[in-house]
């Protein structure tokens, strides 16, 4: 339901900011006369990556850095929504940029590929990027989605045992429950347990101001 709501309210953005440009990737042209495989019209996102993602020093709000790869259009339209159940609390307008200039080509085919930051996103909310590429064949979508904390829903690791995620000295583990509420801030792996409660925790390993790795602990 999130998700529809959001992805309409995104529709709505780019039609009455954007009107101009809205959709222009539909403007894209291809000879189709020497491309006869349909797959290769369509727009297509080869993959998102997530860079890093930083927070603030309090872990009140994070931004999330990510590098986007795709093919059929030079127009990459991105937004962010934040929710609190079903119901959009926060959204950012869906932006449609042209990005021509960091146009690749491999074997014969157009590829664009950018490295962007999301903005400001807060904590307390689940929160969801959204990634569209079209042309006049079609469109395409590719949604990652965060748990409150800034964890992405997608890592569904459960470790009865913590990892060997390395690092200590300047390293910082910070320890969050299932609903993300900072429990504390431990220097080394070893404290985790004894400071947390037991149940399932979300272990944020941080280096400088970034974050190496966010795993799921069910500490016993």
């Amino acid at each position: 339901m999130r998700r529809v709501i959001f992805i309409l309210f995104c529709i709505a953005a780019v039609c009455i900011w954007n009107t101009p440009n809205a959709f222009a990737s539909y403007n894209y042209e291809v000879d189709s006369d020497n491309n006869t495989d349909l797959d290769l019209l369509k727009p297509k996102i080869e993959y998102v990556n997530i860079d890093s993602i930083k927070y603030d020093d309090s872990g009140y709000s994070y931004n999330v850095y990510y590098t986007i790869k795709w093919r059929g259009s030079k127009y990459m339209s991105v937004g962010v929504g934040m929710y609190t159940g079903d119901e959009i609390t926060i959204s950012y307008p869906m932006l449609d940029s042209d990005y021509g200039k960091y146009e690749i080509i491999e074997d014969g085919i157009p590829y664009y590929m950018v490295s962007k930051e999301s903005g400001t996103i807060y904590s307390e909310f689940y929160s969801e990027i959204c990634f569209w590429v079209s042309n006049s064949y079609g469109m395409e979508e590719y949604i990652i989605y965060f748990d409150k904390g800034g964890v992405l829903a997608s890592n569904d690791m459960i470790e009865d045992d913590l990892m060997d995620i390395g690092g200590d000295g300047e390293d910082l583990f910070q320890v969050f429950d299932c609903s993300g509420r900072l429990i504390g801030v431990c220097p080394n792996r070893e404290e985790i347990r004894e400071i947390a409660p037991k149940g399932l925790l979300i272990i944020r390993h941080i280096r400088g101001s970034e974050v190496v790795a966010t795993e799921k602990l069910l500490n016993k």
